[in-house]
């Protein structure tokens, strides 16, 4: 009775908002409009966030619908914006040191877009760690500074990534459940909630890295004579990412290189293409790789690299992470600490985290680490199917949070940049957990019912 009653709730508040989208759309471009000529942030903020609102709601409309959850699952879309919003101004307004990177972004955009209005060249603006503190002060310039819109853009541009991803399965020939879990996760885990509602990279990166892997399923699994083609934007896509996060190169472009290399073993014609395509992105992932900044970040030598991950690694530390410090000062200790490290990336913070540590925002984790555990079951055995009918894409997803998991768990040594940071493990790793469910239910749940009836 009661699910009824909301689906017939969201039946009313849907149709109602297409029928008056427009109306409302101009109601938000008016008072963002008078925001920017008054320069009152207040209905800046109004404005631009009922924008986003209505936007979320038209293009989950557009990618869902074929979905026969589609009125659900616009509106799941919408309550997630909202639930954004709502941490937005609890990070802006009591705990507004909750980030020291937030707090360095917002400084980095504010001296960016005061360069700007001083008419300072693009080219000649200083660089400031990576391309999304250009982004964040090119926001601050055109709409002032004001850090709850770009937190509100943040949230937007998670929930696109979610549909995004969501896209990418289906074209991808994975059930339905796994789409629908993709995308009901990444918009609400609470991880993923926290920080994507604040100035923080993640969703962008997140977003950057979608768009790639959305594009490869396309060269995999679209039957057209043009699909090569999309190898063009998908090595802009790995190279923004990169710029915003500069190793995620690695991760995305093995990934691609290890899915090309079964759809060439997989495709009877059209090799000749493929392979084309393979040594584009071999010759990139050699030329970045071989820059400046890729040879200050990861050193001359394999030597040279693992003592700058050495330094890396420490400097992170805080007074929570007892037990996390390993020395991987040498390559002989690297290998002997490695299983160590993979284990904490995947589980922390633990449960002697959770009982050990005064940190508030430490227990606040302990429901997500309890269904994450559970996740991790339902991970491992539908990648195990996905990867024994030789997709292309699950092995390009595959390598990809294979090398995504190795390096993270190498470099981060600080328990909440490993909680923030496996973030971009998760959005992929979560499109496995409808294979993995419907195979043990068949498996086993449904033995199980059927023997005890």
């Amino acid at each position: 009775m009661f699910f009824n009653k909301l689906h017939n709730f969201n039946y009313i508040i849907f149709k109602q908002t297409t029928k008056y989208f427009f109306i409302f759309l101009l109601i938000a471009c008016v008072l963002l409009s008078s925001g920017l000529i008054y320069q009152n942030p207040i209905l800046q903020t109004i404005g631009f966030g009922f924008i986003i609102i209505l936007l979320t709601f038209s293009i989950s409309k557009h990618i869902l619908k074929n979905d026969k959850y589609l009125l659900d699952l616009t509106i799941l879309s919408i309550l997630s914006v909202m639930i954004h919003f709502g941490l937005t101004l609890v990070f802006n307004f009591v705990l507004t040191n909750f980030g020291v990177d937030s707090v360095k972004y917002l400084n980095w955009g504010i001296k960016v877009a005061e360069m700007l209005c001083k008419g300072v060249p693009f080219n000649d603006i200083p660089k400031y760690d990576n391309s999304y503190s250009y982004i964040v002060g090119v926001l601050f310039y055109l709409f002032d500074v004001n850090r709850i819109m770009f937190s509100f853009l943040n949230a937007f541009i998670i929930i696109i990534s979610g549909l995004i991803v969501y896209k990418t399965v289906l074209i991808s020939k994975f059930n339905m459940l796994s789409a629908r879990l993709s995308v009901v996760l990444i918009w609400f885990f609470p991880s993923f909630l926290i920080w994507s509602s604040d100035l923080l990279k993640d969703s962008f990166v997140l977003f950057f890295t979608s768009l790639s892997f959305l594009f490869l399923a396309m060269i995999f699994y679209k039957k057209s004579s043009y699909k090569y083609f999309l190898i063009i934007p998908i090595i802009l896509f790995i190279y923004l990412s990169s710029t915003i996060r500069f190793y995620m190169f690695i991760p995305i472009s093995i990934g691609f290189v290890g899915g090309l290399f079964i759809y060439i073993l997989k495709s009877k014609k059209g090799k000749v293409f493929s392979i084309i395509v393979l040594s584009i992105v071999l010759l990139c992932n050699i030329v970045i790789f071989n820059t400046n900044e890729a040879q200050s970040y990861f050193g001359n030598t394999l030597a040279k690299s693992v003592e700058k991950l050495n330094i890396l690694r420490q400097n992170g530390f805080s007074y929570d992470d007892a037990g996390l410090e390993k020395d991987i000062s040498t390559i002989d200790k690297l290998m002997k600490a490695l299983p160590s490290l993979l284990k904490d990336y995947l589980l922390q913070p633990t449960p002697k985290h959770w009982f050990s540590l005064d940190s508030i925002i430490v227990k606040l984790t302990i429901p997500e680490m309890i269904s994450w555990y559970i996740s991790l079951i339902f991970i491992f055995v539908g990648l195990i199917i996905k990867l024994k009918n030789k997709e292309p894409l699950s092995y390009a997803i595959a390598v990809y949070l294979l090398i995504l998991w190795v390096s993270n768990a190498i470099v981060v040594g600080n328990i909440g940049a490993i909680y923030r940071y496996r973030m971009q493990f998760q959005a992929f790793a979560f499109i496995f957990i409808g294979e993995g469910f419907i195979c043990l239910k068949n498996k086993y749940i449904d033995k199980y019912i059927k023997g005890n009836i």
